[in-house]
């Protein structure tokens, strides 16, 4: 059995949480998307699992957004004035 964030088509780790519901019996659904194979599923898990893959997930995005602005501020910089 593949991780919660391991494609079932081609075991990407770059599987991405698109959303999630819970169902009238209680039980949490996630649909997922691989970026690599556009595989789309969704799974059941608990909220536990969930919650720490979407707070993964957040971490990961700011990580990379503030890269993207020091990269981006960086480039600023050594560019000519006119």
């Amino acid at each position: 059995m593949l991780p919660l964030t391991r494609c079932r088509c081609c075991s990407s780790k770059l599987l991405q949480l698109e959303r999630l519901w819970l169902l009238p019996d209680g039980r949490h659904v996630a649909e997922r998307r691989c970026p690599e194979c556009e595989a789309i599923d969704h799974v059941t898990a608990t909220p536990e699992a969930l919650w720490a893959w979407r707070s993964e997930a957040r971490r990961q995005r700011d990580g990379m957004e503030q890269t993207m602005l020091a990269l981006a501020e960086g480039v600023a910089e050594l560019e000519p004035l006119t």
